[in-house]
């Protein structure tokens, strides 16, 4: 098992975005299922329903660390 990315801020209990880490896009597909650990040790078994091709880095407004963290691999801030 390998670890693919984080949970990104607004999830809920029926949908969740994830923050892939580098090069994972070319290997996530739609209907693969993935294992989700929470803050709260629960494991959650889901299956990937869609993608967003959206790219942070061609972003102006802002600079985000947590995000910039996640892309390679460290955990995210609390």
């Amino acid at each position: 098992m390998r670890k693919v990315g984080i949970i990104a801020s607004g999830a809920s209990e029926t949908d969740a975005a994830v923050i892939l880490n580098e090069d994972e896009e070319k290997r996530v597909k739609t209907e693969d299922l993935v294992l989700i650990a929470n803050k709260c040790g629960n494991k959650v078994l889901a299956v990937c329903r869609g993608g967003l091709g959206s790219n942070e880095n061609l972003r102006t407004g802002s600079y985000s660390a947590a995000l910039a963290y996640g892309r390679i691999r460290f955990e995210e801030s609390e």
